[in-house]
């Protein structure tokens, strides 16, 4: 049984752009690179043809430290140095990995889960991605407004997998899948601040650098899933817990 889905993830997908350093008051350089993002409480799939459906990010695990990043968005290029503060620029972004997973099982006949993931070409590995999508392309607006920071706004088209699978089941398990089909695209947008400093506890991992851009805590968005960077160290294992006792409670 095929179900279209539509996926309304308004996460709030950054983008970089790039300083130069003509003088001492200048911004600090910016390369292309990618953030990191978990998903909050209170995310949903609205309108899925079943009522809305709560999920929850998975954390990707790896390449590398990742924390609970459950989102993550490449910066495509730099811009031109501009300074001082004041300057503005537009950049390209993508989402290129992405795994959230209804908190309880979805009844459409049978009781499944529905998996919602982006893993362009294969950036995460185990993470699957069953149909061929098409990019999830947009751009920032970057305004640079202090030495070491700013604010930005975003607008991006999102193109998921929706993966319905056995509850408990793997995704990346055939076995255990029982359908897959690209999401219908979904236009997001939000706001926020950027600085050249990362929040306490992001982690830094060389396989995805962040090129000295990194968003901060607290976002204007506009849909049903919530974001914000990875927490810091001290909580990591404790969300962590607390998405596997989670887990553990709708499987009985």
């Amino acid at each position: 049984m095929k179900k279209h889905a539509t996926l309304r993830t308004a996460c709030l997908l950054l983008p970089a752009v790039v300083f130069g350093a003509r003088s001492t008051a200048s911004a600090s350089l910016i390369d292309p690179g990618f953030d990191f993002f978990r998903t909050l409480d209170g995310a949903f799939i609205p309108d899925f043809g079943f009522g809305d459906v709560s999920v929850m990010g998975v954390p990707l695990g790896g390449p590398g430290d990742l924390g609970v990043t459950d989102t993550i968005v490449e910066r495509l290029q730099g811009i031109n140095p501009f300074d001082p503060p004041g300057g503005f620029g537009t950049v390209d972004i993508e989402l290129v990995a992405l795994h959230l997973v209804s908190i309880v099982p979805l009844d459409i006949g049978q009781l499944v889960d529905v998996h919602v993931t982006v893993n362009k070409n294969g950036i995460i590995p185990g993470l699957p991605q069953p149909d061929a999508l098409a990019p999830s392309l947009g751009t920032m607006d970057i305004f640079h407004t202090n030495p070491d920071g700013g604010t930005f706004s975003s607008s991006l088209t999102v193109n998921a997998d929706v993966i319905f699978t056995i509850p408990g089941g793997d995704p990346a398990n055939p076995l255990d899948v029982i359908l897959s089909q690209p999401a219908a695209p979904v236009l997001l947008q939000g706001t926020g601040t950027w600085k050249h400093t990362p929040p306490s506890g992001y982690p830094i991992n060389p396989l995805f650098p962040a090129g000295g851009f990194f968003i901060q805590p607290g976002f204007n968005h506009q849909g049903p899933h919530p974001t914000d960077p990875v927490p810091a160290p001290g909580t990591l294992a404790l969300l962590a817990i607390g998405g596997l006792l989670i887990r553990r409670r709708r499987r009985r």
